[in-house]
């Protein structure tokens, strides 16, 4: 398993940086970068807030810590 933030270096892009007053990120942010702010687990489909360090396999999928610990 790699991260979401490696493997968006990998493609070429970046995860968007904090750009509001209190060091969050802001959803136009997100939209701007072509990523969703909410995402699902592959395997077990729960919810969760996009982060650069979320688990993810080679071709991007994303894992809750659960699920990646499992594989």
């Amino acid at each position: 398993m790699i991260t979401v933030g490696k493997f968006l270096e990998s493609i070429g892009k970046s995860y968007p940086k904090p750009d509001c007053d209190d060091g969050g990120i802001s959803g136009q942010a997100f939209q701007d970068a072509g990523l969703p702010m909410v995402v699902a687990c592959t395997c077990c489909e729960m919810t969760m807030v996009l982060t650069p360090d979320r688990p993810c396999d080679a071709d991007g999928a994303i894992y809750c810590a659960a699920c990646a610990g499992a594989a």
